[in-house]
């Protein structure tokens, strides 16, 4: 997997308080997810899913939003629960890939 250079969450949700130029959050999640969308796409079949790059960006938003919720009402002890449950109902077929991450929580 590719690492990715981005200042943590905390610095990120209070940019506006500090004098540092940081990179613009969640840009580079977005474009990585976006090229693993797009060669999953050409490896299959065409169907009704939406544009890689929509798909992405709405992955990334619901990751952050799911990792912000998941610090707040569980201390992030929920948090590959919550981030599995999110890839497997927004890319169903994304199920027997996510089988194979050892860190993802297995379906229910």
């Amino acid at each position: 997997m590719e690492e990715l250079a981005l200042p943590p969450l905390g610095l990120q949700l209070e940019r506006q308080l500090i004098d540092v130029r940081l990179p613009l959050p969640y840009e580079a999640y977005t474009t990585l997810l976006t090229s693993w969308l797009a060669k999953d796409r050409e490896a299959g079949p065409e169907d009704d899913r939406p544009a890689p790059e929509t798909l992405a960006a709405v992955l990334v938003s619901a990751f952050f939003g799911a990792q912000h919720i998941s610090w707040v009402l569980d201390d992030r002890a929920d948090l590959v629960e919550r981030t599995t449950d999110l890839v497997r109902t927004i890319i169903p077929s994304a199920a027997k890939a996510m089988g194979r991450c050892p860190s993802a929580s297995r379906q229910k």
